[in-house]
């Protein structure tokens, strides 16, 4: 999956979530003071618990979406460790791979060479057999 469309599933995960605990939280009409036989302190300890529940559930909404995004990126991250592992097994074959045509390429160099010093002395034979050469001619000793 493309970083994009990671992006647009988590923004609908939350989305979605968002309106679950809306629905689980539902806001209710703030509390005045004008009711009969309540005083002051009990309205602002009223407005003090809906601010720190309204604040909880902001709260909530953000440990939420952060949870969802990294979960995202544990998905993108497992993904990205099976590549690096398909990729170290194949680097591992490569290597041997590479070890096996070296061992190859270096018979074959040592065939030249030993092809190359047959070939050189039989033609110093041959030269010697069919040429005269007067300082190697027998009896000259």
């Amino acid at each position: 999956m493309s970083l994009r469309a990671d992006s647009l599933e988590r923004l609908l995960a939350s989305r979605a979530a968002a309106a679950a605990r809306s629905q689980l939280l539902p806001s209710s009409p703030p509390l005045s003071s004008s009711l009969p036989g309540s005083s002051g302190d009990s309205s602002a300890a009223a407005r003090s618990l809906l601010r720190t529940r309204s604040l909880l559930a902001a709260e909530l909404l953000r440990v939420s979406a952060v949870s969802s995004t990294i979960e995202g990126d544990a998905e993108v991250l497992r993904g990205a460790a099976e590549e690096h592992r398909g990729l170290r097994e194949g680097a591992g074959t490569a290597r041997g791979v590479l070890r096996g045509i070296e061992a190859a390429a270096r018979k074959e160099g040592v065939a030249l060479w030993a092809s190359a010093g047959a070939f050189y002395a039989v033609l110093l034979y041959v030269v010697y057999q069919r040429a005269w050469i007067p300082f190697l001619a027998p009896g000259n000793y």
